[in-house]
Parts: structure tokens; sequence; C-alpha cells
């Protein structure tokens, strides 16, 4: 009898139950950890999809399948059987109703304090990448058409919305490449206004 797994996430622990199926057959441990991780940005109402696909890790433009993501849990399962050295990344924008300030080094810290003052140490969903950009995701407001141009890193920020993506954050010490959420039990927040001016008409 082959086995897959159901879970359940509530952000204090990450849980894993048993059930038996035949649909995809067994997963790897490292299908259920990414898994784990998959499954805790559906729940954050994000979708998702595949960047790598093969055995031979060969890479597609990093959006080229942003068109297919999902959050269709049976899906994504049967996609990481039967390739299970995808890399999976969120879709930003509208459809999971969210945008990310990037904030990088030094300068993108000292920027953000100046024009934000204390909302830089506020409690949104943050995610650390290895190079040391941080990720502020934010609520996307929906209204409004935006702006390419925030896409430019100026003075250590970037905006990523429609049509960007990112690598699916990771709550493990050992990322693997992928960001690290500081604050895995935090909402997602509204951005200060001078953030909404500048990134959306």
């Amino acid at each position: 009898m082959a086995f897959h797994f159901q879970w359940t996430i509530d952000f204090h622990s990450l849980q894993i139950a048993n059930s038996t199926s035949n649909s995809c057959g067994s997963l790897t441990r490292y299908e259920i950890e990414r898994m784990i991780e998959i499954s805790a940005c559906i729940q954050r109402g994000w979708f998702v999809f595949p960047a790598y696909c093969g055995k031979n890790q060969r890479a597609y433009l990093l959006n080229e399948h942003i068109e297919d993501a999902t959050d269709d849990i049976e899906s994504i399962m049967t996609i990481c059987h039967k390739n299970p050295v995808n890399h999976w990344r969120v879709r930003l924008g509208s459809l999971s109703g969210t945008y990310v300030l990037v904030v990088s080094g030094a300068l993108g810290r000292y920027t953000l304090s100046r024009l934000c003052g204390d909302w830089a140490c506020s409690d949104t969903l943050r995610a650390t990448m290895g190079d040391g950009r941080q990720y502020f995701f934010l609520k996307h407001p929906y209204a409004g058409f935006f702006r390419k141009e925030a896409r430019i890193m100026r003075l250590g920020l970037q905006v990523l919305d429609e049509g960007d993506s990112i690598p699916i954050p990771c709550s493990a010490t050992d990322s693997g490449g992928y960001p690290q959420f500081e604050n895995p039990e935090a909402t997602i927040g509204i951005a200060p206004g001078w953030i909404q001016r500048y990134a959306f008409l």
C-alpha cells in the first residue's frame, strides 16, 4: 500500500498526519519537507509554481510557469512526486494578495528607517535571504496599477508585485537558499502610505 501525506499548519508546530493513497505513491523525506513549506504558503493564501523541472535540474526561466501558479494541493503533490528536484516559487500580486518590499543591505535598512521610522520594526511578516536581503510581505491593495519602475532597486529598496515571484520561504534553520522566515507567526501587514504611493498609480 502506497502512502502520501496530509498536513496541518498552525505556525506553532508543523505536524504531518499519514493517510493512505494510491494517487502519488510514497514521498521521500525531501519531498515531505518541501510539501510542508509549500503547504504553509498555501495556508497564507499564496499561489505557487515550479521553477525547475527534470532530474538534471535544468533551469527554466524563473517566471516561465508563473501562469501555472496554483493553490491546489493535489496538483502540487503530483508535480512534487514526478519531479522531486522542483524548486518552487510564490507568485506575487493580486492573485496571492501579497506584494513584497525588498530591503537590501545597510543602505536599504537606513533608507527604510528614515522613510518609515518605527514601521521598520513592525510585526508584518518578514523573511531573510542568505545574502542579507530582507523581504517585507505586504497586503496587496488591489486598487491601482503597479508602477514597473518600482522594481528597480533605489537606495537599497525595491518592490515586487504583478509578474514577479520569490522562492518559497522556509522555516528551517538550513533553508537551502530559500528565504527564511524571521517571524513565521506574524500576519501580513499594510504598508505605510508612501510605499503604496511609490508602488501603485
